[in-house]
């Protein structure tokens, strides 16, 4: 058997990736009810999303809680696989590490979100801890009991010292387990450089394509001289985005005709949305548009063929979707130089731009783009990032798996 586990909350990519592993189940090698899939921090809310894949329940398993439950080590057998969507799930590498029998039989993938939290971790995170907790206590100490203080901690306070600890050793429970896996794949060779000289020297590496269903898309005309240049900056309120930085070089157009869309639903409304959104109306008025709800991705596809240029500034790989579909769409794409997925594109001959360039560009310097280079980036991104790619890629996953490194 293969058992697949996701973060089942993220409803934008994670019910897509499970329907072709499903539907193409016999192209990636595997038999029809050779899968079981487990679905980690999924609410009620987040279950009808799933309701198309039309698995029985012991095939599609739904739990709430985001710790690895003992139902899925006790149902493994001999030579099955286990493949993690995420490294996200709590107890992960606490849980590997009583299991090393496994270890050459898992296979780890991480999204863009993962290897930056692996970063963070080591770098500033721990700090940032320390630092909440000495707040924290200040904050709350006036409230507790005298014999609270002695005897009973305060269930916040205990609970961050608890995450605290927990972000000491689990790096160094990656170094020990991430090596002796079957596969740690990535979107992109530079993540994986990352893991690897954070927790290296590692030789288990495979690329992976992520489906981001977006390969039908075709490149579509360019706005119109006369028309408004539609800008889309950035793919959601997450402060990785660095959105006020190009918002100051874009206030340069402020008096072109522009209009700067800005999707911002997720996650939950924060005070740096709130920042976001003051600095795109304070510099570029009524040409800053924030998009503060999670639209269905139907409406989405279409937002996308309608802008001309997008931009993420982010220096860690994210919102592929909208890179994969702007590409596809024929648009022109500013990146971070420092995000990995610039550097992959690059390799591959697509026509990116670096996202520092803007600062110094003319409107004409930042807006145009050749018909030609449109066509080449299509193509491009067909061969690397389109379904086939992805079916590919977890092929050969599979038989590697099967039959390499991954097998006892």
């Amino acid at each position: 058997m293969i058992h697949h586990i996701f973060p089942g909350n993220l409803v934008l990519h994670v019910p897509y990736m499970i329907d072709i592993l499903v539907r193409h189940a016999h192209e990636i090698g595997v038999a029809e009810d050779e899968q079981i899939f487990y679905l980690y921090k999924t609410t009620d809310r987040h279950r009808i999303n799933y309701d198309h894949i039309g698995l029985p329940a012991d095939r599609l398993k739904f739990r709430k809680g985001r710790k690895l439950d003992a139902s899925l080590w006790s149902n493994l057998k001999k030579n099955d696989i286990i493949i993690f969507h995420s490294a996200f799930f709590e107890g992960m590498w606490f849980s590997l590490l009583l299991r090393p029998r496994i270890w050459e039989n898992t296979a780890v993938l991480h999204w863009g979100g993962d290897v930056a939290n692996y970063y963070r971790q080591k770098h500033h995170l721990m700090r940032q801890a320390i630092n909440s907790l000495n707040n924290d206590v200040k904050r709350n100490l006036h409230r507790l009991q005298p014999r609270d203080k002695i005897v009973r901690p305060h269930r916040k306070l205990a609970g961050k010292l608890k995450r605290m600890l927990y972000g000491l050793i689990e790096p160094r429970l990656r170094s020990i387990i991430l090596s002796r896996l079957g596969v740690i794949g990535t979107g992109t060779p530079g993540e994986f450089n990352i893991i690897n000289e954070m927790h290296g020297p590692c030789d288990n590496y495979m690329p992976m394509v992520f489906y981001t269903n977006t390969s039908d898309l075709t490149p579509s005309s360019r706005t119109k001289p006369g028309n408004k240049l539609g800008i889309l900056l950035g793919n959601s309120g997450w402060g990785s985005n660095n959105h006020i930085e190009v918002l100051s070089w874009l206030s340069q157009f402020k008096n072109e005709n522009i209009q700067v869309i800005c999707p911002l639903g997720y996650p939950p409304p924060s005070p740096y949305i709130y920042e976001v959104i003051e600095t795109g109306k304070r510099l570029l008025g009524d040409k800053f548009t924030p998009l503060l709800d999670v639209i269905p991705k139907s409406e989405y596809n279409d937002l996308l063929a309608t802008i001309d240029v997008f931009i993420l500034n982010a220096k860690r790989q994210q919102g592929l979707y909208n890179v994969y579909a702007s590409l596809l769409n024929g648009k022109k794409v500013y990146l971070s130089p420092d995000s990995p997925t610039y550097g992959m594109l690059r390799e591959w001959g697509t026509k990116v731009f670096d996202v520092r360039h803007i600062a110094s560009s003319s409107f004409h310097e930042f807006s145009s783009f050749s018909p030609e280079d449109a066509e080449k980036n299509h193509e491009i991104g067909q061969q690397h990032f389109s379904l086939q790619a992805t079916l590919r890629s977890f092929n050969s996953l599979i038989i590697r798996m099967r039959n390499g490194k991954g097998t006892q």
